[in-house]
């Protein structure tokens, strides 16, 4: 699936399971190893393995490219935060953040499920918040690990 950014770049959107691992390593390698204390939940024990993968891909896991290699990723995953739907996680890779890139890949995990959607954010995440807003996401209440639970009813 190719889609169009608003500098007129372009990339497609991928099922993780049809890049070869040696691309997701680089993926790893370039973007959550250089955030790892942040992200540890993404990269456990501060490396890439191939059970990794494995554990990673949750419900349904999507991948950005550009001229084919990997610049975002999401995944869905199972969450205490919602009944009947799932929790969005998304990382792009910091040289390719505001090129529309984060939000194809959140519209593609909204178009292939019908359920409840979570999204967790950082307060300080500014981003992200405004994403959420303009995806239909509402802020509500809860707290949870410091971030602040958003949800999207459909």
């Amino acid at each position: 699936m190719r889609h169009g950014c608003p500098d007129s770049r372009s990339f497609d959107i991928h099922s993780i399971r049809e890049l070869p691992l040696s691309e997701i390593r680089w993926f790893f390698d370039r973007t959550v190893a250089t955030q790892a204390a942040y992200l540890h939940h993404w990269y456990p024990n501060g490396r890439f393995t191939k059970e990794w993968r494995q554990n990673f891909e949750g419900i349904l896991t999507l991948v950005a490219t550009e001229a084919n290699e990997p610049v975002g990723i999401i995944r869905l995953i199972h969450s205490p935060f919602v009944e009947g739907g799932g929790e969005m996680e998304y990382l792009v890779h910091p040289e390719y953040r505001e090129l529309g890139i984060a939000t194809q890949l959140c519209r593609s995990i909204m178009a292939a499920t019908d359920g409840r959607l979570v999204k967790r954010i950082c307060p300080t995440n500014a981003a992200s918040q405004g994403l959420a807003r303009k995806l239909g996401f509402e802020e509500t209440p809860r707290i949870a690990l410091a971030t602040r639970i958003w949800t999207l009813e459909r």
